[in-house]
């Protein structure tokens, strides 16, 4: 497993976990000075965060299953991005007669540092490998 399907294959486990945790309508509502609650328009329940630590009632509100789902699909697009431009290197090192693109390795030095960036937070998980390590 090389560092892009490793992203992909987490990508798909916070996006599977998201969506199970999805509720209808979810309502998620944050005010700095005091009102913190989740609720649903559906059952129309509020279940409040009160007595709550702030920072952990702000952290559950702020990061409901449709944030979640929008990180995710932010992320892919960010992978994919990588992915294209290092098979773009790939094609050009199988081919060496063709006329190597002008800038290429520049955009590679740009997008390179990314990927493992963006595995850190799964720096846990068994298959993450320490060479990918930033």
């Amino acid at each position: 497993m090389d560092l892009v399907e490793f992203l992909r294959a987490r990508l798909d486990e916070d996006e599977r976990i998201a969506r199970a945790t999805q509720i209808n309508n979810l309502k998620a509502e944050v005010s700095f000075h005091g009102t913190k609650s989740l609720s649903w328009d559906g059952d129309h329940d509020t279940y409040s965060t009160e007595g709550m630590p702030a920072p952990l009632a702000e952290h559950i509100a702020a990061h409901d299953p449709v944030r979640v789902l929008a990180e995710v699909e932010a992320k892919r697009r960010a992978v994919d991005e990588c992915a294209y431009w290092n098979e773009k290197l790939a094609q050009e090192a199988a081919n060496p007669s063709a006329h190597p693109q002008p800038g290429l390795g520049l955009i590679l030095d740009a997008v390179n540092p990314i990927l493992p960036a963006l595995a850190l937070p799964y720096a846990d998980h068994p298959d993450y490998r320490e060479e990918w390590r930033p």
